[in-house]
């Protein structure tokens, strides 16, 4: 079965990114979150959704993606 969410350092960890840099997309409201009692998660779907508006952004202002 696929995973379904990740937590906010395993999704930095698929992205490349820090977990800091995470949190700031998340506190930006770029990156949506789902709270799970005192846990955080990144939906799957919204992890790719976000990485497709960054693409398309780069894409936009001539950026590599």
């Amino acid at each position: 079965m696929d995973r379904i969410a990740y937590s906010v350092v395993e999704a930095a960890e698929l992205v490349g990114l820090s977990r800091s840099s995470l949190y700031e997309q998340i506190a930006a409201g770029q990156l949506r979150v789902v709270k799970v009692g005192r846990r955080t998660v990144v939906p799957a779907d919204e992890l790719r959704a976000w990485l497709t508006r960054l693409a398309e952004t780069a894409d936009r202002d001539g950026e590599a993606a």
